[in-house]
């Protein structure tokens, strides 16, 4: 039996346990929100410069509750910018064009955190968020409402990871035969279905399954450099690195699938990663991975809309519809339309998360 039938079989126990482990989750998001409601962002962004060695300054220290960033690259890459709280991702700014600049709020509680300055291969600087402000609990969506959401997409999640140990089991065993493009095809749809979590909740993870070359210094040939583009890169070239590169994919996508079986991944995030993904649908060169990106952030459509839609019908509608013409668009093999669509759907899913943030 393979391991995805035997998660199926499984099914109504891993849902039971997701519940109880969703309710939780609601309430540690809860508690968060609390902990970071102010009366509002700060009238003045922290600015940030990377360069394309460092952060300047490379240490920030801000007030608890809404802040304002202002990231300007003066590097001589495409970069982006992220707040990380240990290898998950708490805000980010993407493509951001050298010698210009791009602004994002992010909603803070107290602690330490890292933020990333350009290169993968660049040290990260350090971000500590003082107490401040009154604790404030904030209004918003019944919490019995998002504890069956919550506790479906951990259930996926799970489900999907199997998917993803499969297809990569597969790939180890096409070595460099005539199946393993195919075979690589097929364990980086399923990835990418698994990319709104994995990239906000397992960032290192996810850079080392699915970095592009232009992230390291070295470029193709930094050893750091790993993960499915890396061993597209082999397989073209007949690279006998390939073997030991599908290899550590394997090892990755189990460690992933793993644990995010055991995450607990609250709305706010849910949404954060669901939009990250359907902006990068929108600019993907293969429209399978992007089918397969927009499959991942469509299972957060489907659960959240409906809860969602009763605080914030305009986007939560908007987004459900978006998701549907990119779909559409792939199936017909419209690119404009596609591209159109799932930069409309990443839109309209901030704009849901902010009004949710914002309750």
């Amino acid at each position: 039996m393979s391991l995805r039938g035997t998660i199926r079989i499984g099914y109504g126990l891993v849902a039971v346990l997701a519940i109880g482990v969703g309710a939780l989750g609601v309430l540690d998001w809860r508690q968060h929100q609390r902990r970071a409601t102010q009366a509002g962002p700060a009238e003045d962004a922290v600015t940030v410069t990377v360069t394309a060695k460092a952060c300047e300054p490379d240490h920030l220290e801000v007030p608890a509750g809404r802040v304002a960033f202002r990231v300007v690259n003066r590097s001589d890459r495409v970069l982006e910018w992220e707040i990380l709280d240990g290898v998950m991702v708490v805000e980010e700014r993407e493509n951001i064009a050298p010698g210009l600049s791009q602004r994002l709020t992010a909603r803070l509680a107290p602690g330490e955190y890292a933020i990333t300055c350009g290169l993968l291969s660049n040290p990260r600087g350090r971000l500590v968020v003082r107490p401040a402000g009154t604790d404030t609990a904030p209004a918003g969506p019944d919490l019995r409402e998002l504890i069956g959401p919550m506790a479906e997409y951990q259930v996926y999640l799970t489900l999907q990871g199997a998917a993803l140990t499969e297809a990569t089991a597969q790939l180890v065993e096409a070595g460099q035969g005539p199946e393993a493009p195919a075979a690589l095809a097929v364990a980086q749809a399923a990835y990418q279905r698994l990319r709104p979590a994995a990239k906000l909740l397992q960032a290192e993870l996810d850079a080392a399954l699915d970095a592009r070359a232009a992230d390291f210094a070295g470029g193709a040939d930094d050893p750091a450099f790993t993960g499915f583009r890396r061993l597209s890169l082999a397989l073209r070239n007949t690279d006998p690195a390939a073997p030991a590169l599908e290899r550590r994919i394997q090892a990755d996508a189990a460690a992933l699938a793993q644990r995010l079986s055991a995450a607990s991944m609250p709305p706010d995030r849910m949404l954060a990663g669901a939009a990250l993904v359907a902006s990068e649908a929108a600019t993907a060169s293969d429209p399978a991975l992007a089918t397969a990106m927009l499959e991942g952030a469509g299972k957060v459509v489907a659960l959240l809309a409906p809860p969602l839609g009763r605080m914030a019908p305009e986007p939560a509608e908007r987004a459900t519809a978006q998701l549907a013409a990119a779909r559409a668009a792939l199936a017909a093999g419209d690119e404009a339309g596609w591209r159109k669509a799932a930069k409309a759907l990443a839109d309209s899913l901030s704009s849901l998360r902010e009004r949710l943030g914002a309750a």
